[in-house]
């Protein structure tokens, strides 16, 4: 019994030195493989070298805020270990400027001395090992560079403070070794970042409000809290209008508000959203916008070009119901295109089929082109909803009409198709108007191609 316990008991020593034996190999393996890396992972890394990572010609953008604008100009030590090491950089005289110029083709003009100021002390530079980039601080003054002869939005006469990197205990970056700082003078402005957006009300949507944030930006770096004010400017309804070629209604004023406002750019951002805030209900079936303006900052100016953001507001009525429509008259259609390609097929809503006008040996229809339907009932039409043939442009512009009894026709709008392959619903608004036959004609292209025609409206009760 006392036997086998020994006898386990010096197989399991056994056991563990030699596991021991084993990690402790394994350790001086990896031991030597790191030393041999060690030994040749160096050989081919470049020696440390100093240099001005901006360097060329630096456009620096300044803005008129009222603080003194500071150019951090830095020096920097390359290598994949740092080492203590001193260096000086140079303002270039306006005659060392000149020789540089006859040399290098250039046409640089030297700022003068009252327009920046240099630290005399950060011009010599000490770099400890762990310390890889110094800066000369240079403040500009942006008012003197303005008030030069000839400056002017671009610095078209290159104005520039001319600093080379003169000296280094280390070896030198020669083509990294000079930096001419251009200053470019702006105004600080705050500004809509977009022009436009859109919102569309289904009016079978159980959405109870809707909502559209609007970007104000600013284009200078911010250290104040600055408050902008928005306001609505009924006057601009008509000017997007005439761009557009609209007849949009200004958006009811108990139908929406614009939160938050004034609305306020955090010191140390460029940015902050509002948002408008839509209630459908107050919404009447109609085409709306909202010109939003920038009223009042305050700090700085609005940006002239950019401080309107016109919002749209979509609200088709509900899609009529078409179950019983018919094809009062039409034009031609072509019996060439297939069993189910009828004028008969624009008043279901399969894409695939399609009216097409009669062509080629069917003989050619000439346009305009006309489409009638019969709804069976007066209904007020608000919108018309057209979708061409798959995969084809040629339909492109045409009329809305609308008649109560077929033969006396009132135009109610016109429509004008996107000139790319599109193959969804393009909605159209047209004067709401009574009527019950409507009458959809094409007039551009050799033939006409639609594949559905629906109307929005509303219902007698």
């Amino acid at each position: 019994m006392f036997s086998g316990n020994i006898t386990d008991n010096l197989l399991k020593n056994k056991k563990i030195m030699q596991k021991n034996i084993l990690s402790i190999l394994m350790i001086v393996a990896v031991s030597l493989f790191v030393m041999s890396c060690d030994d040749g992972r160096l050989d081919n890394i470049p020696p440390p070298r100093m240099l001005i990572p901006q360097s060329g010609v630096v456009e620096q953008t300044i803005f008129r805020t009222g603080e003194p604008f500071v150019f951090r100009l830095g020096v920097h030590q390359t290598g994949y270990h740092g080492v203590t090491a001193t260096a000086r950089v140079h303002i270039l005289s306006e005659a060392e400027l000149n020789v540089y110029n006859a040399e290098n083709g250039t046409n640089f003009r030297r700022l003068p001395d009252h327009t920046f100021q240099v630290p005399a002390g950060e011009l010599l530079m000490n770099f400890p090992a762990d310390i890889r980039t110094k800066f000369v601080n240079i403040t500009i003054d942006y008012n003197a560079v303005e008030a030069l002869p000839g400056f002017d939005e671009q610095n078209t006469e290159q104005y520039v403070i001319p600093v080379r990197l003169v000296h280094s205990s280390i070896e030198m970056n020669e083509n990294h070794s000079m930096s001419f700082i251009k200053p470019l003078i702006r105004e600080p402005l705050l500004f809509f970042r977009g022009a436009s957006s859109s919102i569309l009300i289904e009016p079978t949507s159980l959405e109870t409000s809707y909502r559209q944030s609007i970007t104000l930006d600013a284009n200078f770096p911010n250290t104040w809290n600055i408050s902008i004010d928005l306001a609505v400017d009924p006057a601009l309804v008509a000017v997007y209008n005439a761009q557009h070629g609209t007849n949009h209604q200004l958006l009811p004023a108990d139908s929406y508000t614009i939160s938050p406002n004034p609305a306020v750019i955090l010191s140390g951002r460029n940015t902050v959203l509002s948002t408008v805030i839509i209630d459908p209900e107050k919404v009447d079936f109609d085409d709306f916008v909202l010109p939003i303006v920038i009223s009042n900052t305050s700090r700085f100016s609005a940006d002239d070009t950019r401080n309107v953001h016109f919002l749209t507001v979509l609200k088709p009525a509900p899609i009529i119901d078409r179950s019983n429509w018919t094809i009062h008259d039409f034009s031609s259609e072509a019996t060439n295109e297939g069993p189910y390609n009828r004028v008969w097929a624009i008043l279901n809503d399969d894409p695939l089929q399609f009216w097409h006008s009669r062509w080629g040996f069917a003989g050619d229809g000439i346009p305009p082109h006309h489409v009638t339907m019969d709804m069976q009932q007066e209904n007020r039409i608000t919108h018309v909803e057209l979708q061409r043939r798959n995969n084809n442009t040629v339909t492109r512009t045409g009329r809305f009409y609308i008649s109560s009894d077929g033969d006396n026709f009132t135009q109610i709008g016109t429509f004008e198709l996107p000139g790319v392959v599109q193959n969804s619903l393009q909605i159209f608004r047209v004067t709401p108007t009574y009527g019950r036959f409507l009458k959809v004609i094409v007039d551009s292209g050799a033939h006409a191609q639609l594949a559905i025609i629906r109307a929005r409206g509303v219902a007698p009760d």
